[in-house]
């Protein structure tokens, strides 16, 4: 296997790992910052506990499917074109830290813009998928679907979509709101979040790993998986910093579910009115659940890609 082509599997592997470990942190920070729910849950706590006594461990898994599979795809992309196109820069072939963190951070913003492509649709997906049926009790997709159906109907309410999955979300938000207002809906704040993530993303963890290796008195080659697992997490915390952007991002996503009316004119719009209601504090609305879902992703991403790239290219080590 060539090296253009194994950054692009050990970003698969590593994205599947990382997703499975974090996607319920994800699921409590999407119901705590979405509108029309982001009043019911005092904190990241409270909000787990609510949705497993209601909806039971599937509650937290909800809308795993489509991203599990996006998530792997999309990683794949990012260490893919990042590992690419750091080998090509003029930066790469300089051995100083600063150079290597500097190649790093050029290369992790443009992986980050390449990936929006994918990242946009799928995240509005996973975050229709999460919000429905938020505080409701268990019961099937189908029966549930029903009920709320004819309840609407006989009162003369607007019928509220409720996804069986995945692949009727996609088809329904195409259909009845096209590609750019449907599917690619956030596509620009979705670029303004990762394009910098990525870069703070890269070069953070390769900072760290240098000064984990020089704590421990040992080539950043040597490092053990604790070891990664650490600046990995960290590194995952580092990004999240950038975590207001996020959540203009979700309620923009979240706005406009077939079934009710759109609340924001547009992105800009969407930032007035979440400050008018909220303050600034609600821009860091549910950080705490998604500084830990950072760290655990981050945990077990980096260091599975890193690992794997190490047995890949064994001449290297």
């Amino acid at each position: 296997m060539g090296k253009d082509v194994q950054s692009y599997a050990a970003g698969f592997l590593g994205g599947c790992g990382g997703l499975i470990a974090s996607h319920p942190l994800d699921t409590i920070r999407i119901r705590m910052v979405s509108r029309g729910v982001q009043k019911t849950y005092s904190n990241g706590v409270v909000a787990f506990l609510e949705i497993l006594r209601k909806e039971k461990i599937r509650g937290v898994f909800k809308g795993m499917t489509h991203p599990l599979i996006g998530q792997a795809f999309i990683n794949a992309i990012v260490f893919g074109v990042q590992d690419n196109v750091y080998r090509r820069l003029p930066e790469a072939g300089d051995s100083s830290l600063r150079s290597r963190i500097t190649a790093n951070g050029i290369s992790g913003m443009i992986a980050g813009g390449v990936q929006t492509v994918v990242v946009c649709p799928m995240e509005l997906m996973k975050i229709r998928m999460q919000q429905q049926g938020a505080g409701q009790q268990h019961e099937s997709w189908t029966m549930r679907k029903m009920k709320l159906n004819s309840t609407q109907a006989a009162s003369g309410e607007a019928v509220m979509q409720h996804y069986q999955g995945p692949l009727e979300t996609t088809i329904t938000a195409f259909r009845k709101q096209g590609l750019r207002k449907g599917l690619f809906r956030g596509w620009w704040v979705t670029l303004f979040r990762e394009v910098p993530q990525f870069g703070i993303y890269f070069s953070t963890f390769t900072f760290l790993k240098a000064k984990m290796a020089e704590f421990r008195h040992k080539s950043e080659d040597s490092l053990g998986v604790l070891e990664l697992s650490l600046a990995g997490g960290i590194t995952g915390v580092v990004t999240w910093l950038w975590y207001p952007i996020d959540v203009i991002k979700t309620l923009y996503q979240s706005d406009g579910v077939p079934g009710k009316p759109l609340k924001y004119k547009g992105v800009m719009d969407c930032v007035v009115q979440h400050y008018n209601t909220r303050g600034w504090r609600g821009f860091w609305h549910a950080f705490g659940p998604t500084a830990v879902r950072g760290f655990l992703n981050s945990a077990v991403t980096l260091p599975v890609v890193t690992l794997l790239l190490q047995l890949m290219r064994p001449k290297e080590v």
